[in-house]
Parts: C-alpha cells; sequence; structure tokens
C-alpha cells in the first residue's frame, strides 16, 4: 500500500487500535484459477507473535477456505478505517484537486489451521465482541449482560469574569445565567436522548445527562439547580432511573427452554443493596425499585 511519509501511524499501537474498531475485513488471496477475497470479521491477538496474531473464521463450504489452506503465498487481510471525500473547492486558491481522505491497514503473513479446541475458544471471543455493542443482544452463552449504552456529562460551571478563564470556557455569565453556548450543546444533547441521531445503530445512547457544578459553592462545588430546566428530559436525576431500568429488561435474557436461565435479582442481604435500604428507600433516592429475591 502506498503511504505518505506524513501520514503513516507514528506507533504500531494506532495500528492496532484501527483493527479492534474495525475488524469487518477482506481477506484476499492468490489462486490458482485468480484471486479470492472474502469479507468478513477478523480479530487481532496481542499476545501472539512479534505484531500480533490476526484470528478468523471462514465457512468450509466456501471455496477461499480451500485456497486458505493450502496457500503457501502470503495472505492480506484488509481493515478500512473512517473516511471522507475532501473536494478541491474547500481550498483557498481552487488550485488542489479533489481527494480521499482514509485510515486503512493493511496486513500481510501466513495462515495457519486452527484445532478445534482453538477454534471453539475463538469462535466464543468473536461471537461476544461482535456481540458486546448490541444492547439488546445475546453472547454463545446466553447470560452475557446486555450493555446499556447511557452519556453523562458534567461540565464545570465556570463564570465570566472569573480568574483565568479564558471565554471559551466560560459557561455562565456573572449574573450565573448559563451562557448561549451552553444552551447550544444542550439542545444537541436532547438529540441524542432515547436512541435518536447516532450514527451505529448499536451505540444508540439509552438515556443521557447534562450537568454543571459551580466551582465557587465551596471545596466541591454543587449542581447548578436551575440547569437544564425541570422539564428536561437531561435532568441529572432522570439518568439513573432510566439506565437501571433498561439494564433490568436485559440482564440476562430468559428463556422457558433453559431452566438455569433465569433473571438476576438482588439478594435483601446484600451489603451493596443494603447500604441504600429496602425496595422502598430505592425508589425514593434512585427512583428505581430493584427486583429482590423472594
Amino acid at each position: 500500500m502506498f503511504v505518505r511519509s506524513c501520514w503513516k501511524p507514528n506507533a504500531e499501537e494506532e495500528i492496532f487500535d484501527l483493527i479492534d474498531h474495525y475488524p469487518w475485513a477482506l481477506v484476499v488471496n492468490n489462486g490458482d484459477t485468480g484471486p479470492y477475497a472474502t469479507n468478513m470479521p477478523v480479530l487481532l491477538d496481542r499476545t501472539r507473535g512479534e505484531h500480533g496474531t490476526l484470528v478468523g473464521h471462514i465457512a468450509r463450504a466456501n471455496d477461499h477456505a480451500e485456497v486458505l489452506q493450502n496457500s503457501n503465498h502470503p495472505t492480506l487481510v484488509i481493515f478500512h478505517g473512517p473516511y471522507s471525500y475532501v473536494t478541491g473547492s474547500w481550498y483557498p486558491n481552487r488550485d488542489m484537486p479533489s481527494t480521499v481522505y482514509y485510515t486503512a491497514v493493511h496486513c500481510y503473513g501466513k495462515v495457519q489451521t486452527q484445532s478445534n479446541h482453538q477454534l471453539e475458544h475463538w469462535l466464543e471471543v468473536l461471537t461476544n465482541r461482535m456481540e458486546e455493542a448490541i444492547g439488546d443482544a445475546t453472547n454463545i452463552h446466553l447470560m452475557y449482560p446486555g450493555l446499556v449504552y447511557c452519556f453523562f456529562h458534567v461540565l464545570k460551571a465556570n463564570r465570566a469574569g472569573s480568574e483565568g478563564i479564558g471565554a471559551n470556557d466560560i459557561a455562565m455569565d456573572a449574573g450565573g445565567s448559563v451562557v448561549a453556548s451552553i444552551q447550544r450543546y444542550h439542545d444537541v444533547l436532547l438529540g441524542l436522548t432515547g436512541r435518536r441521531l447516532i450514527r451505529d445503530e448499536f451505540s444508540r445512547y439509552e438515556t443521557v445527562s447534562l450537568a454543571l457544578v459551580d466551582p465557587l459553592a465551596g471545596p466541591t462545588g454543587h449542581v447548578v439547580e436551575n440547569f437544564p430546566s425541570a422539564e428536561s428530559v437531561l435532568r441529572a436525576e432522570r439518568f439513573f432511573p432510566a439506565l437501571l431500568q433498561t439494564y433490568d429488561l436485559r440482564y440476562p435474557y430468559t428463556a422457558p427452554s433453559v431452566s438455569r436461565l433465569v433473571r438476576r435479582c438482588w439478594s435483601p442481604n446484600s451489603p451493596a443493596f443494603r447500604a441504600i435500604g429496602d425496595s422502598e428507600q430505592w425508589l425514593q433516592l434512585c427512583g428505581y425499585q430493584p427486583r429482590v429475591e423472594e
């Protein structure tokens, strides 16, 4: 792959990170009748080999599988990261052609088939890796807790006129009112609430909260009570009930055909549970009534 010196990664870790974040790869080999190419998820095991080892799975029915098994030539695995078209009209003098900025990793190496034990292990790892970002999915063991994606952002409520505070770091004016830029940020976050306006279908936020902490109110500060407004869905007190209720629905799945697969419940003797109190105290303090073993 042709790479200009200015675009080369600074460290091998950057290459590894791209592979980890974008595991959907294109595997390419030369065959007797021409090239073979298969799209498939490929994971990186950083603990094996000088530069790590790539691990994947391909169906035996795929002709490419036989080519992989018998090939004496290196295999090429291509990972694609983010890319963007750059129009020439952005340049002040309009003297540069349009182009595409992209990120990609090309890996070369010899293929080694896995034993049945290795295959079972890596199928488990592969399945869990692909499923871990899907909040309402379950993995190969049917017991992996679904993830609930939420976003709680706390900002320092710097006031205008405070020493050492730049214009871009001001959150409140001298009178204690929120400045326009913070209100605009609040409105942007509204669009992220309730699984909206997130590009990745599998990582949409279930709930979002925004809070301002006034640094002038004592050594630890305190949360600004009048922002967001009382009717805003971004109020902090609405965050944890939404998070806990959604998580409770997803952890774990029930299956009538699997008798041992049951909902998790709090033990009434759990120190974590008792630290807050009984179910009614949970409801009062957290806005959420947990499931408790009978």
